[in-house]
């Protein structure tokens, strides 16, 4: 009875300085965050010109004159089989060769941090000053790279950049769990999210930032998240396997093509609602 009791408190003694180390690190990790997102948007007119356009002006010496180059460059850096499809089939294969439930567990949040992050990352461009993308408010001695429509991404702010964010937390889980894979993950993250600041889409910050937010979502969620949530979850995997892999599978190709259909859904449901607002309003003017 004595060492049954023993047990009991160390264990409530060892959740209590777990709990204490979460509350810690995830204080500390949102706070040196948002300290380093403010400071990116208070000083972004000094980074613009001390930082950003010296090192695009340099790359933009490199753009090859043939459109066809560029816009091939552009292209395959979009094609899923080589960014996000790929990522989610190194996430599958590291989920039907875990050995344990704990690996899946930790599979999972990290999946699940991605995910946050990028969402997180599309809401900070809604909510901070508008960045405009190189393309759209291009420096003198800047030239638009041939074979790119400068009219793309117009109206969508470039910081922090999605892509990046997601990238580079799909490859921290995948990297954690397998360094050879990671590497596979890295190459495709770079061929992700290089191209769009050679191209002008995109600063050197908003990349670099991106994928800030996306590994230390991913890197705190993983160490500190809810580990027991996400093995009830993996339960559910044991249990009805069928719903559990609709579900999982359903959800990857969302985030494989960047949600990319749901965004035109919400696009077109955002048009038709604007659209109605307007018949509505020509209407009750006669």
């Amino acid at each position: 009875m004595v060492n049954a009791n023993a047990q009991a408190m160390q264990m409530i003694e060892l959740a209590h300085r777990r709990a204490i180390r979460c509350a810690l690190a995830w204080t500390f990790a949102l706070a040196a965050l948002w300290v380093v997102f403010y400071g990116a948007v208070r000083y972004e007119p000094f980074l613009t010109a001390n930082v950003e356009w010296p090192i695009l002006l340099k790359l933009n010496h490199y753009v090859s004159p043939v459109p066809f180059v560029n816009d091939s460059i552009w292209r395959v850096s979009e094609l899923p089989i080589l960014t996000g499809a790929l990522f989610l089939s190194l996430f599958w294969y590291l989920w039907f060769e875990a050995g344990s439930d704990e690996v899946r567990a930790r599979l999972l949040l990290g999946f699940s941090a991605a995910v946050t992050a990028v969402i997180l990352s599309r809401r900070l461009q809604v909510m901070l000053p508008v960045h405009a993308r190189p393309l759209h408010n291009p420096m003198s001695g800047f030239d638009i790279p041939p074979g790119i429509n400068p009219a793309l991404l117009t109206g969508w702010s470039s910081f922090p950049s999605d892509h990046a964010c997601v990238y580079f937390a799909l490859t921290t889980v995948i990297w954690r769990q397998s360094r050879v894979l990671g590497l596979f993950a890295l190459l495709s993250t770079l061929l992700g999210s290089l191209p769009r600041i050679y191209l002008g889409f995109h600063y050197p910050t908003d990349v670099a930032l991106g994928a800030l937010l996306g590994i230390v979502s991913v890197v705190l969620t993983e160490d500190y998240g809810p580990e027991k949530l996400a093995r009830r979850v993996v339960l559910v995997e044991h249990h009805k396997p069928g719903l559990f892999y609709f579900f999982g599978f359903l959800f990857s190709y969302e985030v494989a093509t960047l949600f990319k259909d749901i965004r035109q859904i919400g696009k077109g449901l955002g048009d038709a609602y604007h659209l109605a607002g307007f018949l509505f309003r020509s209407w009750s003017r006669y």
